[in-house]
């Protein structure tokens, strides 16, 4: 959808097979980490590959800054990299960054309040600048220039739509939900503790796709093929006919080629957070007891998601 949109406009499109060019003159060449590169994945698939040629010819125009980074699947964990402060497991095979005013792009929290709590005029109506909407709106003006040309634009905003359109799909980067224990708001998930068999927070749970994808970048050739086995399963699970049929993605290429309506789709992924994340646990409580029963469920719908996302970036 993403991708359609930047390729439908002659522009843009004949702007990157000029940088496929040079990429060849010169070298002839959103979730946790595994949760953002299978939604870059299952984009990927759609895309012919001579697109994805054109659109990872751009990516590797910062090779030399973020190694390794510089194809689809790599690129949408760009944005949390780039958070990294200290060496770590996660944080070990690329510069240190530290950059944390993009942090509010990632999320917007859309109030979720089963018990009438009395909130603040920003907890009942978060506001849409700073947040994953105004980034996303951003992005749609630049890229939608006529005459933009500035490899560095396209090159940030590429890398961030990528990852953004995963995050609005995982439910919690779309809600804040609030209880007694909880006044001022769970952080997306991440205050709601829960036992460690399932991890430390709600929110990592659900990161994780349930604990299904647990890898972080960078991936080894077992990795890679797992990567593309996983996606390819989850198109044949929830193929795009079913979306399609649910009024979810246009039927139309001319409708995958429109601008992303980000709110629209915060909202969809708020209505998953009230039916299916938070659904079957104590809701008074900030430390949920996951049933046997609410796994196989979030996984589902985790992986739902995922699909869902994968077929409108790509």
């Amino acid at each position: 959808h993403f991708f359609a949109f930047a390729f439908c406009r002659p522009m843009a499109f004949a702007f990157l097979f000029i940088l496929w060019l040079l990429a060849c003159l010169n070298a002839c060449e959103g979730w946790w980490d595994n949760g953002h590169m299978l939604v870059a994945e299952i984009a990927r698939q759609q895309l012919q590959p001579e697109q994805a040629a054109l659109l990872e010819a751009l990516l590797r125009r910062w090779d030399r800054e973020f190694p390794g980074m510089g194809d689809l699947r790599s690129a949408a964990t760009w944005p949390d990299h780039l958070k990294c402060v200290v060496a770590s497991d996660h944080c070990s095979h690329l510069p240190l960054a530290g950059v944390a005013a993009f942090d509010p792009w990632h999320y917007i929290g859309l109030p979720l309040n089963p018990f009438g709590l009395p909130l603040t005029e920003a907890q009942a109506h978060p506001p849409e600048n700073p947040s994953i909407v105004w980034l996303v709106r951003q992005a749609n003006f630049t890229l939608g220039l006529p005459h933009a040309t500035a490899t560095f634009a396209w090159n940030f905003f590429l890398r961030f739509m990528i990852h953004v359109l995963g995050d609005i799909h995982q439910p919690m980067h779309s809600t804040e939900f609030f209880n007694d224990c909880l006044p001022h708001g769970d952080r997306g998930g991440g205050l709601l503790v829960l036992n460690h068999s399932f991890g430390n927070t709600l929110h990592g749970f659900w990161d994780s796709g349930g604990l299904l994808y647990t890898a972080a970048w960078p991936f080894d050739d077992e990795q890679w093929k797992a990567l593309s086995e996983n996606a390819s399963t989850l198109i044949q699970r929830y193929p795009r006919s079913g979306f399609v049929a649910s009024g979810r993605l246009p039927n139309s290429v001319e409708g995958r080629g429109s601008p992303v309506d980000i709110l629209a789709w915060a909202h969809e992924s708020h209505l998953v957070a009230a039916q299916v994340v938070y659904s079957g646990w104590d809701l008074r409580s900030a430390r949920p007891v996951l049933s046997p029963e609410y796994v196989p469920r979030a996984q589902r719908a985790a992986q739902q998601q995922m699909a869902l996302a994968g077929y409108r970036l790509g």
